[in-house]
């Protein structure tokens, strides 16, 4: 079916010219490439067309790829794999496929098997620039170009990043956003798309036909840029967003909030006022987002039934922030703190006495560590620590374990808690969690994380969340 859109000029359903023949004129460069490390085969294209996906590229898992195009036999996609398939060559697929085609010259075809044996045909009544380029793993074509840089950026992009542990999608996109930046198709003004798939013989994709990734841009100014957004995105690959440590005021505020509804480190008491202004030291103790604040929203989270399948652990969005204010004013006008139905906490104090071994080594050091804990874990505990110092003011690390044999909430038991603490240029970062299977007694099958706080005057504070089997 056609569709005239003037006197002279016929156009199929998606737009794309059509010739005297009746072929549609995808005229464009595109890329055919395998990966033999994964076994995966990909065809990526762009275009002035609008819809290139439905048209050009064509993959199938373990065998490779074909695109087609110019004046396009969409045909020649599945039935140059077929013949690929049964261990035709690629310069042979291309002799037979055109053997009877009375506009062979008007065609451009590229294939590639997964032995990354590749060919091109590029017909005589192409458009200028029309050509095309073959080397290891893949082969380019491209035809109405504004010359053959396109298809060299191409080829050069794609071999620079051979060995680099990319995928061979993002090698394929990046490779075409060279050529793109060349210039591209000639044919300014007109509609754009762009389209990748990539088979995988070893991932069914979502309908078992192998088919691990397929984007199709059907129009957009920069198609190119579109795909690679996608791709980037949806994959979470490093580049698709800007990050970094977060802290700051709204932080602090977070803190404060969930500190007052007995979330975050209750046992710091009343939350410190905000210095004027505020100085590093205040930032990095109540204005970073780390582990504490993520366990503390989680908490409050599934304790308000706002823990939705496929949250992000830590989730502060809108309908926290409503809930967190909400509990926060009940609070501030004299309501009861909410308890947390799901993890259980514990809070108190400790003293700690610390022995160095004396087989102190450099930076290297070693100690011995005595502890009581006071409060809801009634308890002694003895255990080792291994330290890194570093020549850097606030730069070291350390390891340790210690048993701790006491009560908890009234359960008598032990259990064995891990540290593992970096400093870096005084920026904290400490895990304490409960070893797995270390529990003992009523406290059997005990899980756990513990935050330390170190208060200014030197005095030691522990918050504990737990969980216990049911049964105890």
């Amino acid at each position: 079916m056609t569709v005239s859109l003037g006197a002279q000029q016929q156009y199929a359903p998606d737009g794309v010219k059509i010739d005297d023949a009746g072929n549609p004129q995808y005229s464009t460069f595109s890329l055919c490439a395998i990966d033999p490390a994964t076994g995966q085969s990909g065809a990526a294209v762009t275009t002035r067309v609008p819809f290139v996906g439905r048209a050009v590229p064509h993959v199938r898992a373990g065998v490779g790829a074909v695109c087609t195009q110019a004046s396009t036999v969409v045909e020649y996609g599945p039935r140059g794999l077929d013949l690929i398939a049964k261990g035709v060559e690629p310069k042979e697929v291309l002799a037979q496929l055109l053997a009877t085609d009375d506009n062979r010259e008007s065609r451009q075809v590229g294939v590639i098997d997964m032995k990354g044996r590749s060919a091109a045909h590029t017909g005589k009544n192409n458009g200028n620039w029309a050509g095309s380029r073959q080397g290891k793993n893949y082969t380019v074509q491209a035809n109405i170009m504004v010359g053959p840089e396109v298809v060299d950026a191409v080829a050069t992009t794609f071999e620079a990043s051979d060995g680099t542990g990319l995928p061979l999608a993002e090698r394929m996109i990046l490779a075409l956003e060279a050529g793109y930046a060349k210039g591209g198709d000639r044919r300014w003004g007109n509609l754009q798309s762009a389209a990748i798939k990539v088979a995988d013989p070893n991932d069914p994709g979502r309908g078992n036909d192998h088919i691990t990734l397929a984007i199709e841009v059907g129009e957009n100014e920069n198609p190119v840029a579109e795909m690679k957004r996608i791709y980037y995105t949806t994959g979470r690959r490093l580049g698709y967003r800007s990050f970094s440590r977060i802290e700051g005021p709204d932080i602090i505020e977070l803190h404060r909030m969930l500190n007052e509804i007995g979330y975050w480190r209750p046992s710091v008491g009343t939350f410190p006022e905000t210095p004027r202004p505020v100085t590093p030291a205040f930032t990095r103790e109540y204005g970073t987002f780390n582990d504490d604040t993520i366990a503390a929203v989680d908490r409050f989270r599934k304790d308000r039934g706002l823990d939705y399948q496929g949250d992000a652990p830590g989730l502060v969005d809108a309908r926290f922030i409503a809930a967190l204010r909400s509990a926060y004013f009940d609070v501030k006008k004299g309501g009861s703190k909410p308890t947390s139905k799901s993890v259980t906490h514990a809070s108190g104090s400790f003293d700690v006495k610390m022995t160095p071994a004396a087989d102190a080594n450099g930076n290297f050091g070693r100690m011995t560590a005595s502890k009581q804990y006071h409060g809801d874990l009634d308890a002694t505990a003895a255990g080792e620590m291994l330290t890194a110092m570093t020549d850097v003011k606030d730069s070291a690390g350390y390891v340790a374990v210690e048993r701790i044999t006491g009560t908890l909430h009234g359960k008598r038991g032990s259990f064995v808690l891990q540290h593992d603490g970096l400093m870096n240029r005084g920026a904290q970062h400490l895990t304490v969690a409960v070893v797995p299977d270390s529990a003992t007694g009523e406290l059997a099958g005990l899980l756990g994380t513990m935050t330390i706080v170190i208060a200014p005057d030197g005095k030691h504070f522990y918050e504990f969340d737990y969980t216990l089997p049911a049964s105890k």
